[in-house]
């Protein structure tokens, strides 16, 4: 199992990314929790987990120590 050797927090941290169950305004605006599911940086495109960890200009600089740190 993938994440058998993971604490547990980061079992929890992984499986919301993979599920999408995230405070993001995709999820949020999905629970009734967010009047828009978009970015607000990015007119037009829903704020998911792939769009904030990999395409969103506004947050460059922390993808950029995310790929520095998992390559």
């Amino acid at each position: 199992k993938l994440t058998s050797s993971f604490p547990k927090w980061l079992t929890g941290l992984y499986m919301a990314l993979c599920t999408q169950h995230v405070p993001l305004h995709k999820h949020l605006h999905r629970i009734g929790k967010s009047p828009s599911p978009y970015c607000q940086h990015c007119p037009g495109v829903e704020k998911t987990v792939p769009h904030f960890l990999l395409d969103c200009p506004h947050y460059r600089r922390a993808q950029h120590t995310l790929a520095s740190t998992f390559g």
